[in-house]
């Protein structure tokens, strides 16, 4: 079975952001959620319940973008799939001249449920990975990669 979650960071030299997309499958659940009257927002904030962003060994505060629910306009007795994608943004903390001359970044997500850890794929834009955590990196890529994952970004 796939997890219900899955996850994607890109990295620039402007920020972070981190998609989340998240599912609740056919059946039972989606319709306890749906005559609960839980709305994309909501979805939005459980999907998202647990994760943590750290630019540089420091946590980020995530400011939310945008939220797209799927399957939310159908009536509540309906079993049908739920879905919401979460978009979410980070700034880069301020870096030092030293750090600057090095021009190197970490990125670490840090994302754990009870269905285990949260597949993630990273992307670097105008960069490359240098390290990972987990996964496989290739060049400006990560694949195959889950959380708690770091990366080390060079520009």
């Amino acid at each position: 079975m796939a997890h219900p979650r899955r996850e994607a960071l890109r990295i620039s030299r402007e920020g972070v952001a981190l998609l989340v997309d998240f599912e609740v499958p056919a059946g039972p659940r989606a319709l306890a959620l749906r005559q609960g009257h839980v709305d994309a927002a909501a979805l939005a904030r459980i999907a998202t319940l647990r994760t943590e962003l750290w630019l540089d060994g420091a946590r980020a505060e995530l400011q939310q973008r945008a939220v797209r629910g799927e399957g939310f306009d159908l009536p509540p007795q309906s079993t049908a799939l739920l879905a919401v994608r979460v978009e979410l943004h980070a700034d880069w903390p301020p870096q030092s001249l030293w750090r600057r001359l090095f021009s190197r970044r970490s990125v670490e997500l840090r994302d754990v449920d009870e269905s285990g850890h949260v597949p993630v794929a990273a992307e670097c834009a105008g960069c490359r990975v240098s390290d990972a955590s987990s996964g496989v990196p290739d060049g400006p890529y990560v694949r195959g990669a889950s959380t708690p994952l770091k990366v080390v970004v060079a520009w």
